[in-house]
């Protein structure tokens, strides 16, 4: 999708999934929502993404909280690039 926001969506249930879907539809915003359905394949996922220099990395990451066990919610366990 040219011209358009990338989010990346760690989301494991398809009905919030069709919802936010649904927001963007109903706004009218040009988006290539990625969907990934746990923590782990997120985390690999932007790890990935990092390295690949042919591909940027999401312009903004929607993460529900309860998919990264082990860890404090609200976090990724990525450290910023200094």
């Amino acid at each position: 999708m040219q011209g358009g926001l990338t989010i990346l969506s760690g989301e494991d249930n398809i009905g919030d999934t069709v919802l936010i879907k649904e927001a963007f539809a109903e706004a009218n915003y040009n988006v290539r929502l990625l969907v990934i359905p746990n923590g782990e394949q997120a985390l690999h996922y932007l790890r990935v993404k990092e390295s690949a220099r042919d591909a940027p990395p999401p312009d903004a990451i929607f993460l529900d909280g309860h998919l990264t066990p082990g860890q404090r919610q609200g976090t990724l366990g990525l450290h910023p690039r200094e």
